[in-house]
């Protein structure tokens, strides 16, 4: 298995073309490595930004052809290595793409899969915007798969000058399955330990996809940590105090998520958009950019046409 943890990544420069075979590797292992999408050359920039406290690894999928673009947050222990489908899916529709590493997530610093704040999600977000503006051409539209989803709400909800027309979200977070009995474990370890073992639970149909997440992504870790639970907790009410927001918004449910209380975020969701479309998968899961081919696809297909209406 490779370990992409070891190769140094470089400075983002829009400017740059070429890639070091470590580069290319990592690319071509989790088939991100766009080059051409319906006929159309795509150029691929990636690099780290320094945002904050945080080392940032950052891609940028465009064309001079689109005039729109996408952003696009990941969830907990995931990376942009997880996106290829829905990066495809959004450069096909004509969409540049601009997709990172969270802070503890895949190439990115911090304390792996763990965070002190769910504000310094907010904080990376802010600043890789105002570093890449100049680049994205407009409209805005930003989508987010479970956490992903969790801090593209919070975005919009809190920041009274974001320049998003549309938002969606996969399975966005709110509070994980059995959350009662998570919240009581974690008093108890929280001072004891900063981690504790990792299950990995099924959260596709996919049968494939679940056994790369366990035995071959060398980006996975084993750990979830107590600190992102703590941030978790405090976020929860810090949501839940916003003011509702009238920003056309989308959120794409499978009605057999087994990471989420789906049913309690879905009423939270509603009241916190004024304007929520909501589109039930039947018998899908949680990780819905990475379900089997044909509910994958709605999932998709949903996400491009309601960012094209």
């Amino acid at each position: 298995m490779p370990t992409f943890k070891s190769f140094s990544l470089k400075p983002f420069d829009i400017n740059r073309s070429s890639f070091s075979p470590e580069e290319t590797a990592y690319f071509d292992f989790y088939n991100i490595n766009f080059s051409l999408i319906n006929d159309t050359a795509i150029q691929h920039n990636f690099g780290y930004f320094i945002l904050g406290s945080f080392s940032i690894a950052t891609h940028y999928y465009s064309s001079k052809e689109f005039k729109k673009t996408v952003v696009i947050n990941h969830g907990y222990m995931d990376h942009s290595g997880l996106c290829t489908h829905l990066i495809k899916a959004l450069l096909k529709a004509q969409y540049n793409v601009l997709v990172y590493d969270h802070p503890g997530h895949g190439l990115s610093s911090g304390e792996q899969a763990g965070i002190q704040s769910y504000q310094d999600f907010q904080g990376v977000l802010t600043q890789l915007l105002d570093n890449m503006s100049e680049h994205l051409p407009k409209p805005w539209f930003i989508v987010g798969q479970s956490m992903g989803g969790a801090i593209s709400a919070d975005f919009v909800l809190h920041d009274d000058e974001h320049q998003f027309e549309k938002c969606a979200l996969l399975a966005p977070l709110l509070t994980p399955k059995h959350w009662s009995t998570i919240k009581v474990q974690f008093q108890g370890l929280k001072h004891l330990v900063n981690g504790v073992p990792r299950k990995f639970r099924d959260s596709s149909l996919d049968k494939d996809f679940l056994q790369f997440l366990e035995k071959g992504d060398p980006l996975q870790t084993k750990q979830v940590k107590t600190s992102w639970v703590k941030a978790l907790i405090e976020w929860q009410d810090h949501i839940l105090s916003s003011y509702p927001s009238d920003l056309p918004t989308l959120l794409v449910q499978g009605d057999n998520d087994n990471t989420i209380d789906w049913r309690y975020g879905l009423e939270v969701y509603r009241e916190k958009f004024t304007q929520l479309e909501v589109v039930m998968l039947p018998s899908a899961n949680h990780h819905l950019m990475c379900e089997t081919a044909v509910l994958r696809e709605q999932a998709l297909n949903a996400v491009t046409q309601f960012f094209n209406t």
